[in-house]
């Protein structure tokens, strides 16, 4: 029996309609997935192509779309003038259409979103002006950066010290360096913000190690934070910025590399000690018998606060705050043996390892623990991913020889 052509019509077009149904359903799923990886432009495309498929849209598909859009303007709020008219129609459309029983959470989530818009340029001749402000702050902080940076000739010295207060730096060892550029001043909190608009770059959550244990601070305080747990503020531009991770570290440098073509990235210990030790790299004892208060901040004369780079003297390199503000981090693993294997040029740490090396002095330190021990710039730990302590900050190299560019540039 022959079927009427209008009925084989009907079942074949009903046939596509359901492959195409499951096909958006999987094209869904993926865009889900997409955005939990934090993959928001692949989201977006993906929930187009649902769209097409399905030939309308619909509330769990919109809202999943607005929720992308958001993020992408979170990480960088200009993005472009297209995204933020897309998301601010998208959000009417949601508000006026789905105000229904049963999508109160999702309506909540848009009527959110919907509001910060107010903060973003509402035509395009605003959006231009705001994105001309932006690039010259950025320059101005880049050119600031740049300018800020010493140069260091290269030489051998000796690394440790038979009288360092802690035995894991008190063997004594020739090392050579390079020449390099050192950062004058600690990375700054206007400067890492910077990075941070730029990027949209998320730092790990705030964690200490406590009795053994990796313990997740409640507060979450991170870079945005001073050491009084107190949000910073514009006026806080010159401090230091603390509360940074290892990873947060490395990743302002990948960005500055990037933006200048340059190759920054943090000291290893030998070049950060190279430093420290002031103009007299083979003295062992010398620069530890200075007057501390005049070159660092400390216990005694911080207030324990952190205080804005550059306040006190230099050493004769040209660079401050070694001795005492915030402790640095340093590019190297740490191993606490690993002064009796150090290589004698250009040392960069073990290959492997579970903590990183931090040096210097912090508002928190004495300025000089024991007459019979010497007061190394101390030699700390800290687990990449941690935010060791309110006083953790860094400060940059660039490497001028092949060999200090090679060192961690495969994570560029």
């Amino acid at each position: 029996m022959k079927l009427p052509i209008f009925l084989l019509f009907i079942i074949t077009f009903s046939i596509q309609s359901n492959a195409q149904n499951t096909v958006a359903k999987f094209k869904y799923e993926d865009a889900e997935k997409a955005f939990y990886d934090n993959k928001f432009e692949d989201c977006i495309q993906l929930l187009t192509e649902t769209e097409a498929l399905l030939g309308q849209s619909a509330p769990n598909i919109l809202h999943l779309r607005i929720l992308a859009e958001h993020k992408l303007l979170e990480q960088n709020p200009l993005h472009s003038f297209v995204l933020i008219e897309n998301l601010r129609n998208h959000c009417n459309s949601y508000l006026q259409n789905y105000d229904i029983a049963g999508l109160e959470e999702k309506f909540r989530d848009v009527y959110e979103i919907s509001n910060t818009l107010n903060q973003h340029p509402d035509t395009k001749e605003a959006f231009d002006v705001k994105v001309a402000e932006v690039e010259h702050h950025k320059k101005s902080i880049i050119t600031q950066i740049q300018e800020n940076m010493v140069l260091i000739e290269g030489g051998v010295f000796v690394m440790g010290h038979k009288k360092a207060y802690y035995t894991n730096e008190q063997k004594e060892h020739k090392v050579r360096v390079g020449d390099f550029k050192m950062g004058k001043y600690e990375v700054t909190y206007e400067q890492y913000k910077l990075f941070i608009n730029q990027t949209g770059y998320k730092d790990e959550g705030v964690v200490y190690k406590i009795g053994g244990k990796v313990i997740v601070d409640p507060l979450n305080l991170d870079w945005k934070y001073g050491e009084d747990k107190l949000p910073r503020t514009s006026e806080d531009n010159n401090l230091p910025v603390i509360n940074v991770s290892w990873n947060g570290a490395m990743a302002f440098c990948q960005w500055l590399s990037k933006v200048t073509g340059d190759y920054y990235r943090l000291p290893t210990e030998a070049e950060w000690e190279y430093v420290a030790k002031d103009d007299n790299p083979f003295n062992t004892g010398r620069w530890y018998w200075v007057d501390y208060n005049g070159f660092g901040w400390f216990e005694s004369n911080s207030n324990k606060k952190i205080h804005h780079v550059g306040q006190k003297q230099p050493n004769s390199k040209g660079v401050y705050d070694l001795f005492g503000n915030a402790i640095e981090w340093c590019y190297d693993w740490y191993g606490k043996n690993y002064y009796n294997v150090s290589p004698d040029l250009n040392p960069s740490g073990p290959a492997s390892g579970s903590e990183k090396v931090t040096r210097g002095g912090n508002i928190y330190g004495k300025a000089n623990f024991d007459k019979t021990k010497t007061y190394m710039t101390i030699r700390y730990t800290g687990r990449i991913n941690e935010i060791r302590n309110d006083v953790q900050g860094f400060r940059l190299v660039m490497p001028l020889t092949d060999e200090g560019k090679a060192i961690g540039n495969s994570l560029n």
